[in-house]
């Protein structure tokens, strides 16, 4: 049986999911904050206009971390860098970077996971992109003085850049694209020496071309609008479009989630199970599909309680700071009897959710707020 505290904890957290979107808009139109002095001793390296050539050797970073330590890429030689420029607290930056986490825990890297940058030109909350990102983790760089863009030649936000084990280019990607994920997963495998060079071709000059292409590439777009258009809370239009997006192409994985998400928040337990079975048949190690089809199964409780919990499982695993996984684990533990785990895992997602110290003062204050209202 559940006990009122552990059901005053859930609320809370879930409360949390709220607050951060609120807070999230808020900082989004917040003017981004005056540059600091350069750091003694680091260097800003020499501006250029145009990302590094393919091959090129790439301009060391040399830099304070924002954990308080140091980041020189000199001393990475002998692995493979990712680098992704962005700006904190921006959606694309936010989807970047998890691409980024998911494709570098592939398991064909089979000696050693890359390292990865996270080089910010704002310094507001980066620990926040940090913890969504989950593992394996970046250094968080500020280089709100654009020393490292400069160097690099970065303008748009995000720009991901690929450096072999020799520190040179293997790709520079700005923006992100529809084929993001793919591009980037090659890039570094490609680099890494686990794929070939006419592969990596094949991802990033794909010989197809005319209407299924177009096609493929058109629902993709319509997609991502449809996600813009549900978290700006308008879902019957969101539906719409994810709906369209699949007319146009039935295997397009964004409008999948987006769809099961949807249905799944009105109940329809069938409907978005067929859409998040649908999108692990196109993408079987999506986190977000994954995710969606255990909250089906913890949603139907049960003898299905055993899938949902061990897909979660496989997300934490995988991913061991994704909020909604503790939660929906939190859940599991709740229908169990279990409360004092139920309790644990609401109270680990809202610390995911929201910096440490806010978090647990959230969670406090709507155990407060719940006596006061019996």
């Amino acid at each position: 049986m559940t006990t009122p505290a552990v059901r005053e904890i859930r609320r809370a957290a879930a409360s949390v999911a709220v607050t951060v979107a609120v807070v999230a808009v808020t900082a989004a139109a917040a003017p981004a904050p005056l540059a600091t002095p350069p750091t003694p001793g680091v260097a800003p390296p020499p501006s250029q206009t145009h990302l590094p050539a393919r091959g090129a050797k790439a301009p060391p970073i040399v830099m304070p971390t924002v954990d308080g330590g140091r980041i020189d890429t000199n001393d990475l030689h002998g692995s493979v860098v990712v680098v992704l420029f962005g700006e904190s607290g921006r959606e694309r930056t936010t989807q970047a970077a998890r691409a980024v986490q998911h494709a570098l825990g592939d398991p064909r890297f089979r000696e050693a996971t890359p390292h990865w940058l996270l080089v910010l030109s704002r310094g507001s909350d980066p620990e926040r992109l940090d913890e969504l990102v989950g593992t394996p983790r970046p250094r968080v760089i500020h280089d709100v003085e654009r020393s490292v863009f400069g160097a690099y030649g970065v303008v748009v936000q995000p720009t991901t850049i690929v450096l072999d084990r020799e520190g040179r280019v293997v790709h520079a990607m700005p923006g992100l694209g529809p084929r993001f994920d793919d591009v980037i997963l090659d890039a570094a495998l490609f680099a890494a020496g686990e794929i070939s060079s006419e592969r990596f071709e094949a991802t990033i000059h794909p010989t197809e071309e005319g209407p299924d292409a177009e096609r493929r590439t058109r629902a993709e777009r319509i997609a991502r609008l449809a996600v813009r258009l549900r978290r700006r809370g308008l879902p019957e239009m969101a539906e719409a479009e994810f709906r369209t997006a699949l007319e146009i192409e039935p295997n397009t994985v964004t409008a999948r989630i987006g769809l099961g998400d949807l249905l799944l928040e009105r109940e329809d337990l069938d409907g978005a199970e067929s859409h998040y079975r649908a999108a692990l048949a196109v993408r079987p190690r999506s986190l977000e599909a994954t995710l969606g089809l255990a909250a089906v199964h913890v949603q139907r409780g049960g003898s299905r309680l055993i899938e949902g919990e061990a897909l979660v499982r496989q997300v934490i695993e995988r991913s061991p700071r994704r909020a909604r996984a503790h939660y929906l684990l939190g859940i599991v533990h709740e229908e169990r009897g279990e409360a004092g785990l139920a309790a644990a895992s609401y109270r680990r997602a809202a610390e995911l959710l929201l910096p440490l110290e806010y978090g647990v003062e959230v969670i406090e204050e709507g155990m407060t707020n719940e006596r006061a209202d019996r």
